[in-house]
Parts: structure tokens; sequence; C-alpha cells
């Protein structure tokens, strides 16, 4: 296979770079993590076809960076100060590289960065896998989540891979960004002072296995399910893990759990706060968005109104709410306090699992093949067991969950959770679009 010589990206200033309280604190978070590994994730590219060589998918990358400042420039932390700094050392041929032929199956970011990832240089790394018999392939693209968030990484993906040119980055007329007073999250805060259950499974202590699972369902049937339901394809989401946790451990002996057990399980859920609409993020990427508690319904609700109720703290109008005050916790409120807001509200003791969800609405194609299916690498936050992200692409929605624990595997947990939206989709149909907010 062969392919032109593309034309390069517009030039992105370093400007872009932005250090914020994400940054800082995902920089920051590494000191913690049992391995560096863990701050890593990104996706898997699967394609048809015959693969490229090594060659020509370096060549097609390199004029492509210079759009993507972040990817030539290291991601420092010196004492409390974190800065980015241009690399005079990049070389391209340490962050692609190639992976003996073999099957397109997600691989852990430690199973990745087995070495462990460079520190002195930028913190990204993407992989070639020719399938192997010669048919299909696939890429592996890991970042350090202080580099950007998944939206961004996808838009980073397009800008490196796609032929096509894609749209200018999002931006917003003078006067038009919303602001949410802070007191909307004040709930979430409060939650985080009340008795919380015990998270289950629990880490053994030294326990550093890393286990990944995943499984997909079409995307039709979840809007199906939730238009019936008059909900959001995210609220049954939620109401499916929920289903899928409450049963995880499958081998747990049955009995009456002690009065501490009994209050709902916490799932953090992050809450995008770009603008919308059909432009792309900003070339420097970043990460746009803030954290909400919210809790999980332990049993499947056997109803729409059931399912309504169960998953209210998800409404789209709450939901919108906190957007607007996620935003301006992180970029107006003092970092001291930014900080100790959000490292109260993703306290590992109070959340049993992150439940994080990424659309892609425009189809994606890798040096002119087109991109058939896109399967999350999830990271592992400090302290946290489990942590899930659900891609919704070509008209499946693809569930990844990654832990770190002796037991049990991730694979209990997406089996869960697909057969709780398959019995989601026989809910009743009382109520129309019209409950839906």
């Amino acid at each position: 296979m062969t392919h032109s010589t593309p034309s390069p990206a517009p030039p992105a200033s370093p400007a872009d770079l932005a250090v914020d309280v994400l940054t800082r604190t995902f920089l920051r978070l590494e000191q913690h993590a049992p391995e560096p590994s863990d701050m890593y994730y990104g996706f898997l590219l699967r394609m048809a076809g015959t693969a490229p060589s090594l060659a020509a998918l370096r060549r097609h990358i390199a004029p492509k960076l210079t759009a993507l400042p972040a990817l030539t420039h290291r991601l420092l932390l010196d004492g409390d100060q974190v800065r980015w700094k241009p690399d005079p050392g990049f070389d391209l041929t340490h962050h692609v590289r190639a992976l003996p032929p073999g099957p397109a199956t997600p691989l852990t970011a430690q199973t990745l960065l087995a070495s462990g990832p460079d520190e002195t240089r930028p913190r990204w790394h993407l992989w070639l896998r020719p399938g192997p018999t010669g048919n299909g392939w696939a890429l592996y693209y890991l970042a350090h989540h202080a580099v950007h968030d998944a939206t961004a990484m996808l838009h980073t993906l397009r800008v490196l891979l796609d032929d096509t040119t894609p749209p200018p980055p999002a931006t917003e007329p003078a006067g038009s960004r919303r602001r949410g007073p802070l007191f909307f999250l004040l709930p979430d805060v409060l939650r985080t002072c009340q008795p919380a259950p015990p998270c289950r499974p629990r880490t053994e202590s030294g326990a550093t296995r890393h286990a990944l699972a995943h499984d997909s369902v079409d995307v039709a049937g979840l809007r199906e399910t939730a238009r019936s339901a008059g909900v959001t394809t995210n609220q049954v989401h939620l109401a499916a893990m929920g289903q899928a946790l409450a049963s995880w451990p499958p081998d747990s002996p049955t009995r009456t759990p002690p009065r501490s057990e009994r209050r709902p399980a916490w799932a953090l859920m992050p809450v995008e706060f770009r603008p919308r609409g059909p432009q792309e993020p900003q070339p420097g990427g970043g990460n746009r968005f803030g954290l909400v508690r919210l809790p999980l319904p332990g049993a499947l609700p056997r109803s729409a109104r059931q399912l309504r109720a169960a998953t209210a703290p998800a409404r789209r109008k709450r939901v919108n709410r906190r957007k607007q005050a996620l935003r301006s916790l992180m970029e107006d409120t003092p970092g001291r306090i930014a900080e100790w807001l959000l490292a109260r509200v993703t306290d590992p003791r109070r959340s049993a699992l992150t439940i994080s969800n990424v659309h892609v609405p425009r189809p994606m194609s890798a040096l002119g093949t087109p991109v058939e299916e896109i399967v999350a690498i999830p990271w592992l936050p400090p302290g946290h067991t489990c942590f899930s992200l659900l891609v919704s692409y070509n008209g499946k929605a693809a569930l990844s969950v990654l832990t770190r624990s002796a037991a049990p595997h991730p694979r209990h947990l997406t089996d869960g959770w697909r057969r709780a939206v398959d019995a989601l989709r026989s809910l009743e149909r009382s109520a129309g679009p019209g409950a839906r907010s």
C-alpha cells in the first residue's frame, strides 16, 4: 500500500499547551501510582486490509506534528511547578513503533509500556500491529492523562492519521461563556463527609496485577431503550453498570449485608465542559472536564419509571448545571482550593469505580483506511481498583474495564453490564421522549 505525502498541518502555538488544575493533578498523581504506566490510557483502532509499513506510518505522521505541540513537548514537574518544554532531541522513532504480527486484541498500558515510560520525553506512544495472516491491522495509542483527555486524544488521532483536514478548533464568542455557581457542587462535597460503604472488590496489599476486559452492544439498542424510557443513553449505561457492580464479584456468598453496605455504591462520572458543535478541540488538547459523584442503582429497574427514578442524579438538566459549575471550579477557582475539592470528591475510599463515556461523532480513517472499531484502554488512578470507559463509534458501544486486584476478573463486570443492557431493553414503554431531561 502506498500513500501520497500529506500536506503539512497548520502550525499550532506552544502557547496552546495549558497548565491547569488537571494537568498538575495528573502529573502529581504519578508520584503515588504503583506503576508510572498506570497514568497512561488510550485507544485501540482496528482496520481491515493490509497494514502499511512502519516507515510509511512515520512518514505520514511526521508533517502532522506541527499542529500538535503536545506531542513534541516534554511535560515536567519541578517541585510544585509544572511546565511544558520543547524536546530538543525529539525522535519520532521512539514514539511510533511496531508490534509483532498478532490479533488486534486490547492490551493494557502496563503491557504496552512493559519497560516503563520515559519521563524525559513527550508522554505518548503509538504502535502498529499487522494482523497475524496479513489481513487486518491495528494501532494502539497511549498518552499520559496530563497530556489530554479522551476528546482531545481522539482529535489528536484524527489529525495524525486522517488524510482530510479536520474542522477548525472550537472557539467561543467573546462574552458567551457561561459560568455556574459553585454551590451546585456542594452536594457532591457534603456526601463525601457521610460514612461510605466498603468498595468491593478491594485491592490486596502489594497486588499490582492488571486485567482488562471489553464487550460491546449496538448503539441503536441503547438509544431505543433510552427513548422509550424517557432518559438519556448515559442513564441507561449507568443503570446497567450499577446492576453489574451489585453482582460483582459473582461468587460472593448470599447474605444480608450490614447496614453500612446498604447505602448505594457511588461512582465518579467525568463531565466535559468544552463548547459543543461541529468543530474540534484546541490543538493543545488538555483536560477540559470535571468529576461528579453519582449513586448507582443496586437493583435492575423493572420499569421505565424505576429507571428514571434510579438514575435521576444523571438527568441532563442536573448534569448541565454541574457542568457550568465544574468549569468555574477548574478555570476560576484558586488552584489550592480546586485541587482540595477534586481530591475530596475522587477519594478512592468513597467511590466504587469511574464510569466514563465518550462518543465519536464522525467516521475516522488511518492512512486512507476506514477505522472499523475503537476500543478504549483505560487508566487506573492511584488507590482505585477499577476504571471503565465506554466508546460509541460506528454503531457499537464498546465498554472497557481495567482492574488492579487479586480477583475477580473484570470480564464478570463487562458480562454483567451486557446482560443488564439486554434486560433494560424490555422495559415497559410507559413514557415517551417528553419525559427526558
